[in-house]
């Protein structure tokens, strides 16, 4: 079983790993939508929350929350 220093890095490379996603998706998001590719626009934006959703569960974790806590911000509403 992997010690607890191995855990602590590992959720940190995870946690620096997903803030680049979300910075490289949320860029893919804008290019799509300025070029009106309202598919592509759609896919990057399911990715984006996915990896939000993830960064959210870290933060949980960091502040010693349950697995189930849901991440703070999770309901908010969008309009279309």
């Amino acid at each position: 079983m992997p010690d607890n220093s191995y855990q602590q890095q590992f959720i940190e490379d995870l946690a620096e790993w997903l803030d680049m996603q979300i910075s490289v998706n949320e860029k893919a998001q804008g290019f799509a939508a300025e070029a009106g590719e309202h598919d592509a626009e759609v896919r990057y934006e399911s990715r984006l929350e996915a990896y939000e959703f993830l960064a959210g569960k870290i933060v949980n974790y960091k502040e010693g929350k349950p697995f189930d806590a849901l991440p703070d911000g999770l309901m908010n509403l969008k309009e279309y």
